[in-house]
This record gives structure tokens, C-alpha cells and sequence, in this order.
């Protein structure tokens, strides 16, 4: 993908420099040469100002070598007004994401994903510290995921700079999404360390970014795409597509499918009280249908413009929790949704920047339960979700070492329902964010301040009070050596959450007079990074934050008889304490011999500060392990590529009073991977195959939802 384009002067020469970043490698063309007038040359100087501190360090002995090639093509051209150079591309291997930021953030790039086990999104999500991920059993169960047990609902999930929402039930199921398209995944606490970004983005304790793929092209190529097919255990496959064609030199369009299935009958060993028997899951199978599509137009040198659709539906079985010997489940979920968004951005002035995005979002909820004892023999709800977004941003380089943003977003939330005495609820949402950024060599200091307004009218009950919150943030970080990357960081953050319309409204269960949640997060960290200085690429980086976060009225959601019915419940007072490290590593023995390492390791305790004379005050909340983390190594030869992986749980309990009954044992999860790729003219074709969970561990993520044990996965894909 396009990792940025900037234009250099030299001399009364403007250079256009592109640089692109692959699968596996960085590549930096020079585009062309030409004499600039005094208005171009200040847009050229800003922008490489504005590079400048972007560019991350893996990249700047590349930007040495292209300034020094500039500075020659800059002396032959001197006294030619214009000349037009052939394309210079300069290939170096892409190894992680090694820039440490203000804010505690996490990385996997497209390399990194290579390297998991997974086909979901949730499955990359695993391998970050502090984070939990919810998994109600097998490839078509609920997938959420929590940040420093904070709650689903406190974490934002972007998608390509926009945020993605669900106003019924506040969460965000991360199975919908596929990591074929995906180029990198990153969670920042407390907020990313771009300022210029949708006051939406502000509004979370952490955020979880996805980005997408973007369309590139070889020189005189116009049409390239992807041909793929997994199987595997439990009846699982998986084809997909993808095709990207260039209309123009400045636009392109791409197109993707894929179509999943499985039949979900793993074996799984139920355990009563010491009796054991081998049992067969039922009612967890699962089909889904996701396309994509996109154009990307770069309209000129300071402009571009993109569009996204997005389309997903799906038919699964929620299989039940396995309790009193009774493992029948039978209720049904259906699910389709749709998204449209785009993004323009152009530069208004040297120092100016403005962005524009707008989404509409339709979201359609089936549900079945055709053994429900009511007059008509099954309850069969429907649920049509409408969102309207815009916002606005800009961002203006104020002095040297100073950035300034504002941005606004308005959003209109609706909710229909077959439901009798439904409260049909409309929620209008206004969000701004102002916030302010002084980045220096040795210092960095961020502040932002959010302003949220939201209302809500129903037709039928209770209207709740309007909402209004300010919510601060102060982030720093100190780099107090020049030859040693080492950074002392802390920050300080307020954030809102308004209860959700489920919360508020479902029928039987919902509560006007729900409190919204309030936390505060406090961070302290360090981090270092050292990178070779030699044409073997050798790196160790390793961060350690220790947080305390204080939640007041939690609202907390906990599933009952099925996944899709919950319960829930203001805890009042929750004090979060915990550490969280995380560790990556590389060697390059030369002759294509490359070893890597990633680990990441989370301590926490999440008490209940409620009540002191409740049999819950000071016990662990629901589902939170004290210890939790993960693994990675990998080995590239010349002709194959390994990988292992480990995911580990520590002891936790499924409910907020901390009994011998309701502890659940923790567990470790291995896999092995192993990929080849044939290169074949220009084409590629790549063939892998996956053991996942080797050792046949059975577990449970959600007590009474047996995980799978051993299976496999097979692929191929071909890039043409």
C-alpha cells in the first residue's frame, strides 16, 4: 500500500518522492523532476517538514539514500526547466513497527499477520497485551474484545479512519471481519497518537485501527488480484477473491469476496463433578458471505479522495452452554450489513490539512428460538439498525514544533423492532474534539479535550435525560538520550459511555434509569527500541506501562440462557490495576535466513470497589484473568517459512463472587504454521498449513462454552 508520498526541493527542483509499502518490503520510487515556482516550493518545504516526523525509523536510512540521489539528479537538471527521469525503485525488506509513540500502541502489519494462525480479526487481537477477547465457542460464535477490562463498549474499533458503531447493543463482533484485506491492525490506549482524526476517536478508551489495503501497481501493470481456497476441520472452507484494476494513472478500483463455512461439530469432553463422557457440539454451525469495494483517487498532488462499501451476511446456530446434561440448542441468528464511507482530504495551505468523511450504516438482526414456550410456539425477533455520520477535521501546523486539530461529528442513530410496546428509540449524538501537539526531538506532549451532547426520544416509555460530558486527556513522553532510543511516557484520560439502546430499552430488561459509565486511566511506561546500523537488519524493541484505571457505575453485560439475551447491571465502582509488556525481536542471518520473535504478557486485577459489605467488594470482576499472553516465533528460509504460536489464559471466574465454584482453569493454546511461496513468471503462488490448538487442550474462554480442540487448515493462493 501507499505508505506516503511528499514532494523535496533542491535547488528550484521539485522532486515527487512515493514510498510504498508491500508485503514484505519498503519500496521508495522517484516519480519526476521539475522546476517549481516560489508557491510550490513552500508546499514542498512544509510537506517534508511535515514528513519529517512521520517517518518511522526503519525508513530513514532509505530516505538518506533517495536525499543523496536527489541531490545528483537535482545538479544534472539545474539548467533544464523541466525533465522527466525514468522511475528509480529501491527495495529493503519491511520488518515491524518499531516507532514508539506517546501512547501505548501495539502493531501487526501485514508481515506480522503472515505469521498467526487466524482468519478473523479477533484471532490477530488475541496477541496483544491487555486486551481480552470473549469467544463463545468455535469460528461462528461472538467474538468482543475489551481493553484493560474497561468493557466492550469503552473500546472503539476503526475502520480506515472511520469508527465502527452499534448504538442497540454497543458491540462490535470481530468475526465479521476477515485479515485477508487487512495491511495492519494497531491498538492504542487511550487514543492514537495522530491528532488529526474524527472526534469519534477521542471518544474511547482505547482503539483498535484497522487498514485496509490499498491498490498498487507495478509500472505498466493495470490489473493484478488474488485467487484463494481454504479448507479445513469441521467441515470449514473458505474461497476468496480480490481484484484491483487502475482506471488512470490517478484512479483505481478494487473488488473482493470471500465465503465461509463450517459445521461446527467439534468433539469436546464434558466434565460433571468427575464424570466424564465425549460429547460432539451442536447447533454451531455457521455460513457468511463479505464483499468489499473501493476507489481510490488521488485527484491531485495535495487531494485525495476514497469510497468504501462493505457487505456482510451470515446464518449461524448459537450453540448453548452446556449445563444440567442438556446440549440442545436450537436458537438462530441472521445478520446482514452494509456500509458505505468515504474520506477526502487536501492540504488547503502549506500548514492547513482537511479531512471529510461521511458513512451511512444499515444493520439487520434475525433471531430464532423455535423452542420458545409462548402462544405461538417460538419467539422470532427482527431488529433494523439505521446510522447517519459526518465530521469534519482540520489540522494546522501552528509553529514548528506545534500541531493544532478541531473536529466535529454528527451522528443520527434509529432502532426498529417487531417488538411489542417497542420504544422505536432516535438518538442524535453531536461530538467536538479540540486538541493541541508539541512534538520535539528530546519531548512530546498532547492534550485534547471532548465535548459529547447526546439526546435520545422513544415513542413508547420513558425518555431519558440529556447527556453532556467533558472529557480531558494529557499525554507525554520524554526521550531524554540522542543515541539511545528510550522514552519515559504517561498519560491521563476521562472517557464517557452512554448505555446502549439495549441497555436502555429491550424489553423486559432494559433500564431508563441506566447511569452512564465513567472511567479514568492513568498510565505510566517505558519503552525502548534499538534497530543495526548494517545492511543485516537486527532489532529488539520492549515497552512496559503499568495503569490504574477507576470506573464508576460500570455497566456490565453478562450472557443468560443464550448469546443473545443478556442481563444487565450497573456495578457502581471498579478499580482496574495492571502491567502490561510487550517484546519484539529480529536477526538476519544473511543468504534469506531471517528469525523473529513478538511476546507480549499482561498481570492484572479488576476489583470491585462497590459496596464493602457485599460478598463482592474486593473480588476479581467476571471473566478477568490475573495472567494473560502470547507468543510468537517465526523462521523464513529460502524455502519455507515456520511459524509457532501460543496463547495463554491464567485463572479467572465467571462470576463476580470469587468462589472455588466459580473459578475457571486457565490454559494454553499452540499452534504451527507452516508456508511456501513458488514464484512463477510474474505471478505467485503461496501454499500453507496450520495445527491449531497441537496439543488438544480443552478449555473455555465463557464458562459452559467448550472452545475446539486439534484442527487443521489447509490454503493455497494465487496473485496474479
Amino acid at each position: 500500500m501507499l505508505f506516503t508520498s511528499f514532494l523535496y526541493k533542491k535547488n528550484d527542483t521539485i522532486f515527487k518522492v512515493e514510498i510504498v509499502r508491500h508485503c514484505e518490503h519498503t519500496s521508495v520510487v522517484i516519480a519526476s523532476v521539475s522546476e517549481a515556482s516560489s508557491l510550490v516550493q513552500q508546499i514542498a518545504s512544509s510537506f517534508l517538514l511535515a514528513m519529517a516526523a512521520r517517518i518511522c525509523v526503519t525508513h530513514c536510512l532509505v530516505f538518506l539514500f533517495v536525499f543523496i540521489n536527489l541531490n545528483f539528479v537535482s545538479a544534472q537538471t539545474k539548467q533544464d526547466s523541466i525533465r522527466h527521469l525514468k522511475n528509480i525503485e529501491i527495495n529493503a525488506r519491511r520488518t515491524p513497527e518499531l516507532q514508539q509513540l506517546s501512547t501505548p500502541t501495539q502493531t501487526l502489519n501485514s508481515m506480522s499477520l503472515e505469521k498467526l494462525n487466524g482468519i478473523q480479526l479477533s484471532d490477530a487481537v488475541k496477541h496483544f497485551s491487555g486486551v481480552t477477547v470473549k469467544d463463545y465457542g468455535g469460528i461462528g460464535g461472538l467474538k468482543t474484545v475489551s481493553i484493560r477490562s474497561l468493557g466492550t463498549q469503552q473500546t472503539g474499533v476503526s475502520y480506515d479512519g472511520i469508527v465502527i458503531a452499534n448504538a442497540q447493543n454497543g458491540q462490535i463482533d470481530l468475526g465479521k471481519f476477515s485479515l485477508d484485506q487487512i495491511d495492519e491492525i494497531s491498538l492504542s490506549n487511550a487514543q492514537a497518537d495522530n491528532i488529526f482524526q474524527t472526534a469519534r476517536s477521542f471518544a474511547s478508551a482505547g482503539i483498535l485501527n484497522i487498514t485496509t489495503s490499498m491498490p498498487r501497481f507495478a509500472e505498466n501493470k493495470k490489473t493484478q488480484g488474488t485467487v484463494s481456497f481454504k479448507g479445513g476441520s469441521f467441515g470449514f472452507i473458505n474461497p476468496a477473491f480480490t481484484l484491483q484494476q487502475k482506471i488512470s494513472n490517478k484512479v483505481a478500483v478494487t473488488l473482493s469476496a470471500d465465503y465461509q463455512q463450517a459445521d461446527g461439530e467439534y468433539p469436546f469432553t464434558l466434565d460433571y463433578g468427575g464424570n466424564t463422557s465425549e460429547q460432539y457440539r451442536n447447533n454451531s454451525d455457521m455460513q457468511t458471505f463479505r464483499a468489499e469495494s473501493g476507489l481510490y483517487a488521488q485527484l491531485d498532488s495535495l487531494s485525495k479522495l476514497w469510497v468504501k462499501m462493505y457487505y456482510y451476511q451470515s446464518e449461524r446456530g448459537l450453540p448453548g452452554a452446556t449445563v444440567f446434561y442438556n446440549l440442545h440448542s436450537s436458537q438462530r441468528l441472521w445478520d446482514r450489513d452494509f456500509f458505505i464511507q468515504s474520506c477526502y482530504e487536501t492540504c488547503l495551505l502549506p500548514a492547513l490539512r482537511l479531512k471529510l468523511n461521511a458513512k451511512y450504516d444499515y444493520t439487520y438482526t434475525r433471531y430464532l428460538d423455535p423452542d420458545y414456550l409462548n402462544i405461538s410456539g417460538k419467539q422470532e425477533n427482527i431488529y433494523k439498525q439505521d446510522e447517519y455520520y459526518l465530521s469534519a477535521a482540520g489540522s494546522y501546523f501552528i509553529a514548528k514544533h506545534w500541531e493544532a486539530s478541531l473536529a466535529s461529528d454528527m451522528i443520527s442513530n434509529t432502532l426498529d423492532a417487531n417488538i411489542y410496546a417497542f420504544a422505536y428509540p432516535v438518538r442524535w449524538s453531536s461530538l467536538s474534539a479540540a486538541a493541541i501537539k508539541y512534538t520535539s526531538k528530546h519531548f512530546d506532549a498532547q492534550g485534547s479535550l471532548l465535548y459529547t451532547f447526546i439526546t435520545d426520544k422513544v415513542e413508547t416509555g420513558e425518555t431519558p435525560e440529556n447527556r453532556n460530558k467533558l472529557s480531558p486527556a494529557l499525554i507525554m513522553a520524554l526521550k531524554p538520550f540522542n543515541k539511545i532510543d528510550f522514552q519515559f511516557r504517561a498519560f491521563y484520560k476521562n472517557v464517557f459511555r452512554m448505555p446502549s439502546f439495549n441497555d436502555l430499552y429491550y424489553t423486559g430488561i432494559g433500564n431508563t434509569n441506566l447511569r452512564p459509565e465513567n472511567a479514568q486511566q492513568f498510565n505510566v511506561g517505558v519503552a525502548f527500541t534499538q534497530t543495526s546500523k548494517t545492511a543485516k537488519q537486527h532489532y529488539i524493541s520492549v515497552s512496559v506501562d503499568a495503569y490504574h484505571n477507576r470506573v464508576t457505575d460500570k455497566i456490565i453485560a453478562i450472557p443468560t440462557k443464550n448469546l443473545f439475551t443478556w442481563s444487565m447491571m450497573n456495578l457502581g465502582k471498579v478499580y482496574i490495576n495492571g502491567i502490561d509488556v510487550a517484546l519484539k525481536a529480529g536477526w538476519d542471518f544473511g543468504h534469506k535466513w531471517y528469525l523473529s520473535c513478538e511476546a507480549a504478557y499482561t498481570y492484572q486485577q479488576a476489583l470491585d470497589k462497590t459496596d464493602p459489605d457485599a460478598k463482592t467488594y474486593d473480588n476479581q470482576i467476571a471473566y478477568t484473568p490475573f495472567n494473560s499472553g502470547s507468543g510468537n516465533i517465526s523462521l523464513e528460509m529460502p524455502w519455507l517459512k515456520l511459524s509457532y504460536n501460543v496463547l495463554m489464559c491464567g485463572q479467572r471466574y465467571a462470576l463476580n463472587h470469587n468462589t472455588r465454584a466459580n473459578l475457571l482453569e486457565g490454559y494454553t493454546e499452540h499452534s504451527l504454521l507452516a508456508s511456501r511461496c513458488f514464484k512463477i513468471k510474474s505471478n505467485k503462488l503461496k501454499v500453507n498449513f496450520e495445527i491449531i490448538n497441537l496439543l488438544n487442550t480443552q478449555y473455555e474462554v465463557v464458562r459452559n462454552f467448550p472452545m475446539p480442540g486439534r484442527s487443521f487448515r489447509a490454503g493455497a493462493s494465487w496473485t496474479f
